[in-house]
């Protein structure tokens, strides 16, 4: 599997670049509840981009080194959590895209395992686009892979049922399954979720950190929604390969 950080740079220079689609894994450190790790958005998109990468036998595709801190402000009250302003995230994922253009690259696709990177990724596309004439794609593959399954609902959006299967999937023994939460009061603005765009903390839709039923999750619905977002992301990487920049 073609990571940058594991090639040498006459290997970035015999790629070559131009044709190449450099794909940067964007997570989060932020809570998920009293049960799940820190790095969880991390861990998962990481491993889906991996898998991916590694299916693509032949192809000019390279990762990037995740990265494992993003915008997660709304989860700030709850201890480890880290976050980057928004204007911080777009000069990391800018500066990236400055580096890979310098050295002969042409597309980016940012690929985020966190829900509240996507507002500033989509923003920085286009502004990648007109400053570098990048041809950058912002996608979220697991989002994609539940959204095509059955069984979970609209309001499973953070450290509910998907989320505690993938990671019984990848990283069992990260989940603290004696902490698994039975009781998860609803804060005053979880009706709204779904029905409009509006800004809101954890806290607004649940005093417990996490949103959705945990206990409900499984190690065999977490690899199949694996094996959904790996495909998916995978499909369309090659897409991204083969259009004309």
């Amino acid at each position: 599997m073609p990571r940058l950080d594991h090639m040498t740079t006459q290997e970035v220079r015999d790629l070559p670049p131009e044709l190449a689609v450099a794909v940067l894994p964007l997570g989060s450190t932020e809570q998920h509840g009293p049960h799940l790790p820190l790095g969880t958005d991390t861990l998962i998109v990481t491993a889906v981009v991996e898998a991916a990468i590694t299916g693509l036998a032949g192809s000019r595709v390279v990762m990037l080194p995740p990265v494992a801190v993003g915008k997660s402000n709304e989860h700030l009250q709850f201890p480890g959590t880290l976050s980057l302003t928004g204007n911080t995230l777009a000069g990391v994922v800018t500066d990236t895209a400055r580096c890979l253009a310098k050295h002969g690259f042409r597309k980016l696709v940012l690929v985020t395992g966190h829900g509240g990177n996507a507002p500033v990724l989509e923003a920085v596309c286009r502004d990648l686009r007109v400053e570098l004439g990048f041809l950058a794609f912002v996608t979220s593959p697991i989002v994609s892979a539940v959204r095509s399954a059955a069984g979970f609902t609209a309001d499973d959006i953070h450290a509910g049922d998907y989320e505690t299967s993938l990671l019984l999937a990848l990283r069992p023994e990260l989940v603290k399954l004696d902490r698994l939460p039975t009781h998860n009061p609803a804060g005053p603005l979880l009706p709204w979720l779904g029905k409009a765009k509006f800004s809101w903390t954890i806290q607004d839709l649940s005093s417990h950190g996490f949103v959705g039923d945990p206990q409900a999750a499984s190690a065999e619905k977490g690899r199949a929604l694996l094996a959904g977002g790996v495909q998916w992301l995978g499909d369309f990487l090659k897409r991204v390969a083969e259009t004309p920049h």
